[in-house]
């Protein structure tokens, strides 16, 4: 098979069919490209999902970075954690690490 016939393929999958396993955690596929110059099938993953893998071992807990909550003790009230686009919309570097969406809606400075 070609590899920009493969590369074509692959392009086509984004319902997690493929997935990048970074330290046994799978992470989504945002994109494939072909690059002839390089003659290299390029795969570009799910920034956030990358995050998660990056941020410590698979048994560690995520928690948001300014309050410190996690899936297992969410904020009063509740929260979810607020996707890249919410971030950004924020004003916030989503690069930094995971942001509940409590804290999306605090004034600068509380809950940090």
């Amino acid at each position: 098979m070609l590899r920009s016939e493969l590369t074509a393929l692959l392009a086509q999958r984004r319902d997690n069919d493929v997935v990048v396993d970074v330290d046994g955690i799978r992470v989504p596929i945002a994109s494939v490209t072909y690059c002839e110059t390089g003659d290299q099938i390029v795969v570009g993953l799910d920034a956030e999902e990358l995050a998660i893998a990056l941020a410590g071992d698979a048994g560690d807990v995520a928690s948001c970075r300014l309050c410190g909550c996690t899936e297992n003790e969410a904020c009063p009230g509740g929260c979810l954690w607020a996707t890249d686009q919410e971030q950004r919309a924020a004003g916030l570097d989503p690069l930094k690490g995971l942001v509940c969406t409590a804290c999306l809606s605090r004034p600068a400075g509380v809950g940090s």
